[in-house]
């Protein structure tokens, strides 16, 4: 998973039917990161892919685990990071505007 999460690198539809795919072949899985995280609901739903795979599921994060790509990185059972790899998490938050014109 190398790019932005929700956007056309990363969407949680195309993750979903690869895993899928991937669980027909393979009882482990590997899941290699570098995110700097991305769309919230798109996550939460490649999230509920992960936690609910009947496979053996393991997180590699390669250079950056951040924001949602973190939540991800930590669906699996197992988390292994390289000693100059990142993980970084925040608290969420939204804003919303009203145009009163």
């Amino acid at each position: 998973m190398y790019g932005y999460i929700g956007l056309e690198e990363i969407t949680s539809n195309a993750f979903v039917k690869e895993l899928k795919s991937l669980e027909k072949i393979a009882s482990k899985i590997n899941l290699r990161i570098n995110s700097g995280g991305g769309n919230i609901f798109e996550g939460i739903t490649m999230f509920n892919a992960i936690r609910n795979s009947k496979a053996e599921i393991r997180a590699y994060v390669d250079g950056l685990a951040a924001s949602m790509a973190t939540v991800l990185a930590l669906a699996p059972q197992k988390v292994y990071m390289s000693k100059a790899a990142m993980f970084m998490t925040h608290r969420a938050n939204g804003f919303c505007s009203i145009d009163s014109r």
